[in-house]
C-alpha cells in the first residue's frame, strides 16, 4: 500500500460522488452491504487493456488481496493499518 493516500467517504445527502482524474490510481471499498457504485470513463471500453494494477496492490482474487482489502477498510475507518 502506498505510504500516503486520500480517503473519501461517500454518504447519502452529504458527499455522494467523487471525480478522479484519468490515469490516477484509485480503488473503492464497501463499508456497508447497502451500497451502489457507478463508474464511468472516457473512450471505448477495452476489457483487455483498460486497467492495470499498481505495483503495491496484490492481484485481484489472490490470497494476498484479502488482508490488503482489510487494511484498506481499516484505513478508511481511521484505524491503524
Amino acid at each position: 500500500m502506498p505510504a500516503t493516500f486520500d480517503v473519501v467517504m461517500l454518504e447519502r445527502g452529504q458527499v455522494e460522488f467523487v471525480e478522479i482524474p484519468a490515469f490516477t490510481w484509485h480503488t473503492y471499498v464497501m463499508l456497508s452491504e447497502h451500497a451502489v457504485t457507478y463508474e464511468t470513463m472516457m473512450g471505448k471500453y477495452e476489457p483487455d487493456t483498460w486497467k492495470s494494477s499498481a505495483a503495491w496492490a496484490p492481484p485481484e482474487g489472490s490470497a494476498e488481496s484479502v488482508p490488503y482489502l482489510a487494511a484498506l477498510k481499516a484505513a478508511a475507518a481511521g484505524q491503524a493499518v
